[in-house]
């Protein structure tokens, strides 16, 4: 069986509704001890390890399995660009990670540090695949986030990372809109838009996309959480 086969049957078993991520883990571990030097390998292993967080509840926990992943697809990057090649995979989940961790991290120069990266991954992304349903949905998602931000924050960001620092309500509706589309499953997508159109004074749509988001599915844990959430958003908009 070639690389190509292995890693196609990896994809596979990763696009089931259910996947077992402790075999696809192992299975994947195994293979890099074969070979510490295939990139393959690493976003993959990142992307398994990112959606075993998701089944978790702790804050720290959750942390620190990001942290993990994010690390995995640094080294794929690293590999990719010591053989000269780019992989809108690697970038892919190198901006679901830094993304994820620039939202968690309370610490602002440690969120500045993966905002920047989140930013160069997403670039990259954009780049190569402008109308991915999560290269639209993490560019919405990041919108929202400056929203959250502390008028000392968004100071310092605007410092730091000028270029990052400007909110286009507009543009980030537009694109967590075209998401869903793409993706009606998605429930994190309905949260996002949902705070975003509180935000744009947009109530009565809000209400909507809420009613929508609360029709999906719950797979795992994280699912869960944004199921509650919306229920309590629900409660506030009657």
């Amino acid at each position: 069986m070639t690389n190509e086969q292995i890693y196609r049957k990896w994809d596979e078993k990763l696009k089931q509704k259910h996947p077992d991520y402790d075999q696809i883990e192992k299975e994947l571990l195994d293979a890099w001890m074969v070979d510490q030097n295939q990139p393959e390998i690493f976003w993959r292993l990142g992307s398994v390890v990112y959606s075993m967080s998701l089944d978790l509840f702790d804050t720290e926990e959750i942390k620190k399995k990001t942290i993990e992943a994010f690390r995995y697809v640094e080294k794929a990057l690293k590999l990719f660009e010591e053989n000269h090649l780019e992989s809108f995979e690697a970038f892919k989940w190198s901006s679901i990670t830094s993304g994820k961790l620039a939202l968690i991290e309370t610490d602002i120069e440690e969120k500045i540090k993966y905002t920047k990266i989140f930013l160069n991954s997403i670039r990259k992304c954009i780049e190569q695949k402008p109308n991915d349903q999560l290269v639209l949905f993490m560019q919405g998602r990041f919108q929202l986030a400056l929203t959250l931000l502390t008028d000392e924050e968004r100071k310092i960001l605007k410092e730091k990372l000028p270029e990052a620092a400007e909110i286009n309500f507009g543009d980030a509706e537009q694109k967590l809109r075209r998401s869903i589309e793409l993706n009606p499953e998605f429930i994190d997508c309905y949260i996002t838009l949902a705070y975003l159109l509180i935000k744009s004074e947009k109530a009565s749509q809000a209400k909507a996309i809420v009613k929508r988001g609360l029709e999906v599915e719950i797979i795992n844990k994280s699912d869960e959480m944004i199921h509650k959430e919306l229920l309590k958003i629900q409660k506030t908009l009657e």
